[in-house]
């Protein structure tokens, strides 16, 4: 989630990354989290000062720019969460049928616009998805068309080919046919063409409120990273929480951290806030380049905190998984998907 709780696992596999759809987040992402903020500790002056959150909007920031998108300053001072849920990732993300009005209701939650909203979905521009996350689009739509009509024939044609029935529940394909690997604006142009991945990316073009805007996203790419860097912006400050701890730090090690339940059943803690989309796909986008050179390490320890939040002390990790539960994540997801 956006306090980086995302990253905390559970004894009992009952963590926000257990969750179904979430198990596509990248081992080696959570790695190279874990490891910048080992870095980070390393040097005695800041240890406990860089919480993973930020390490995580600096992550969005830095994979953002090394796929060619803006580099935009990154508020920091959030402090991490230490609890997680799979129950608090329900309704908290955006699922691929949503419709334009469902959209803006999520994201409004969370102080976000439409426009906000568009801009973020144009990170899709790279990125990939499991194949029963659309199949439907492509195979039973509807009893008068098994094909979307809003899909692109062409284009649904091309995705039976890499997602036939019964398809391997591993296989993903990339979200932009043409630049997955390129952050630009041809996720607009590929929606004015009707191949958009999902639903809820394809009614951003087919609903007259929001068609639009993305017009203007397709025709001008500086508008359109302008308004994205707007968004992530507003989006790291949702639900943000900062300033010092009130009570020092858990002093237990990783390895022997002792839990008990809060008055809701689930690990005791003062901090807990909704996911947001956009962090969670940090992860995502870190499988897609080499993930431990994405992180400046470097200039996250000499970054100051500006902005959003006071310098405060963060509470060290709490059973953060690493890439030896890989291979879990990997029966779980094929477990998950039909």
């Amino acid at each position: 989630g956006c306090d980086a709780s995302v990253i905390l696992a559970s004894p009992n596999n009952q963590a926000e990354k257990d969750h179904p759809d979430d198990l596509s987040l990248a081992g080696d992402g959570f790695d190279t989290v874990i490891k910048a903020k080992a870095a980070v500790d390393s040097n005695p002056q800041c240890r406990n000062k860089v919480s993973c959150a930020d390490i995580l909007a600096l992550a969005t920031r830095d994979v953002v720019n090394l796929v060619g998108g803006p580099y935009y300053e990154v508020e920091l001072g959030r402090r991490d969460g230490r609890i997680s849920t799979i129950a608090s990732v329900q309704r908290r993300l955006p699922l691929p049928g949503f419709n334009l009005d469902q959209l803006n209701s999520l994201f409004s939650i969370n102080g976000l616009s439409q426009t906000d909203m568009i801009a973020l979905s144009g990170a899709h521009t790279i990125g990939f998805s499991h194949c029963n996350r659309f199949s439907k689009r492509i195979y039973n739509f509807s009893p008068q068309n098994r094909i979307d009509p809003t899909l692109n024939l062409q284009y649904a044609l091309n995705l039976r080919q890499s997602c036939p029935l019964n398809v391997d529940p591993h296989v993903a394909i990339t979200m932009d046919p043409f630049t997955p690997q390129q952050f630009d604006n041809q996720y607009f142009k590929n929606l004015q063409q009707g191949m958009g991945l999902f639903t809820s990316d394809q009614v951003l073009f087919t609903d007259a409120r929001s068609k639009g805007t993305v017009n203007l996203f397709a025709s001008s790419e500086a508008a359109f990273r302008s308004a994205f860097v707007t968004a992530i912006t507003k989006l790291g400050r949702c639900e943000c929480s900062s300033g010092p701890l009130t009570q020092p730090p858990p002093p237990f090690p990783i390895n022997k951290i002792k839990t008990k339940l809060g008055n809701r059943g689930t690990v005791a803690s003062r901090w807990r806030r909704p996911l947001v989309p956009a962090v969670v796909c940090v992860l995502r986008a870190l499988a897609i380049v080499a993930p431990l050179q994405l992180l400046h390490v470097s200039s996250i320890t000499a970054a100051p905190a500006r902005g959003l939040c006071r310098c405060c002390m963060c509470p060290p990790p709490l059973l953060y998984v690493s890439s030896i539960d890989l291979q879990h994540r990997r029966r779980a997801i094929a477990a998950a998907d039909p």
